[in-house]
Order: C-alpha cells, then structure tokens, then sequence
C-alpha cells in the first residue's frame, strides 16, 4: 500500500486521499491522544498520499497539537461549535433527504422525533443519533419496514419509558436517599459539577462527603467521575447516556433538563 500510494502521490502537491481519525476523546486524556499521535508521526502521519483529519472533543487535539513534536504535522486546529439548537429539525432533515433511496422512504424517527430525543439526553447528538437507531431496528422488529411512524411520538415514547424504567429499577437497587438527591440536584445543574469546587450545591460542607455517592452513581453507570483536562487535580462528574435516561423517568418521562 506504502509503494502504490508513493507511485501515485510522489509528493505532497500531488495531492492524496483524505482519512479521518475520528472520537479520539475516547482516549480519555490528552496524554494518550499525544501518545497515540507520537507513535503515529513519523509513519502513519507522514505517510504520502494521505491527508489526515483528525477530530476529538473535550480540547484533545489543541492540546496534542501545541506539543513541539507534532507541531510539524499537525496545522492548527479548528474549532468545531455545536449545530444550534434552532436548527437541528432542519438537520435531520436534510439528512433524510439525503441519505434517501426511495421517493417516499418510511421514516422511523422523523424531525419531531429526533428533537425529542435530543432533548432528552441533554443536547447530545451522538446518543441522539443512538437512540434513534436503536428505536428503528425496534419499530422493524415489530412491525416490518411498512409502519412508518416519524409524526407520531406516542410510540416512541412509550418505547423511551420502558427503557428508562429497566434501567431506573436496576440503579434503585444499588442506589439510597444520599445518592439519589446528589443525582437529582446533578441533573438541575446540567448534567455535570466539580465537587471539589461545588459541594456546596448539593448540601455539603465539605467535598469529603461527596466521594461516597459520586463513587456509588458512576458505579451504577449513571455518571463518569474522570480528571478536568484543564487541571488534573480536579476532577468532573458528568452524566452518561444511561444516567440521562434515568433522569427522564425520576422526571415523570419529560425532557429533565429545559
């Protein structure tokens, strides 16, 4: 592969093939992801013939790009900002209307649909796009490729609940009162807290208390507990996808958080 590329794209004018290396965020920290980039430098990176995008979130790829070692390979970032919330009907949108292959194509999860589910997992468009999928092959499942249903979100919904409720009843076994209210009261915040920093909030004195309930709830896959990329000696509990569905049955099945 090495030599046909070379034949074909001698040099970097001739152009070459665009690939992309994408979600590099799930290395979890900027260290890894320069790590993974060193390794990848004088090889994969240089390689002729190819033209590398690489996307993260979270500042991982700022952060592996000022590093003098890769600062050669890589151009400055750029910044990438969230489609706006106004828009994201119209996204969908455009997509079906892309991706058809039929003129009338059978919509599972329509524009209405998707903002619901985008509005219950707090703005997330990757989880958006997963659940989505996940309610499709569901609707086929039960009732083939001829139920269209992308204007009616009462089964949906329904579809939604259940699932919420599977997963509530299995966190209220492991979970208490202590840990309950520590996730209610993250849920009215958005989602995420530095408990170093905002113990108070969620009625404590000190952040020492904390540690208990943030450990029993991302035990219970309902949060992430990881270090602030901005200061190691911090650390951020957010919620998961998982916790953001629980949050909608504790919110008698509505979007949680406006």
């Amino acid at each position: 592969m090495k030599t046909s590329l070379e034949s074909c794209f001698p040099s970097r004018a001739h152009g070459g093939f665009i690939a992309v290396i994408d979600n590099l965020e799930l290395m979890r920290t900027s260290q890894n992801v320069r790590m993974l980039l060193d390794l990848m430098r004088d090889n994969v990176l240089a390689q002729l013939g190819i033209r590398w995008i690489l996307c993260g979130a979270q500042g991982v790829i700022r952060s592996a790009a000022a590093t003098p070692r890769l600062a050669d390979r890589l151009a400055h970032p750029i910044d990438i900002k969230p489609i706006p919330d106004a828009l994201m009907s119209e996204v969908i949108s455009r997509r079906i209307d892309a991706y058809k292959i039929t003129t009338n194509p059978v919509i599972p999860v329509g524009p209405g649909g998707f903002w619901y589910l985008y509005d219950v997992f707090n703005r997330n468009l990757r989880t958006a796009l997963r659940f989505a999928e996940e309610f499709s092959i569901y609707l086929r499942g039960q009732f083939g490729t001829s139920h269209a249903k992308s204007e009616d979100l009462d089964l949906l919904e329904a579809w939604l609940a259940e699932n919420a409720d599977q997963f509530h009843d299995t966190a209220d076994e492991w979970l208490g009162e202590k840990e309950w209210k520590v996730f209610d009261t993250l849920t009215s915040y958005g989602g995420t807290c530095r408990p170093c920093d905002d113990y108070q909030d969620f009625d404590y004195k000190s952040s020492e208390p904390m540690r208990s309930p943030i450990k029993a709830l991302k035990e219970a896959n309902l949060i992430t507990y990881e270090p602030d990329e901005l200061n190691k000696r911090r650390k951020i509990a957010a919620m998961t996808a998982t916790g953001w569905l629980v949050a909608y049955a504790r919110a008698n099945y509505s979007p949680p958080v406006a």
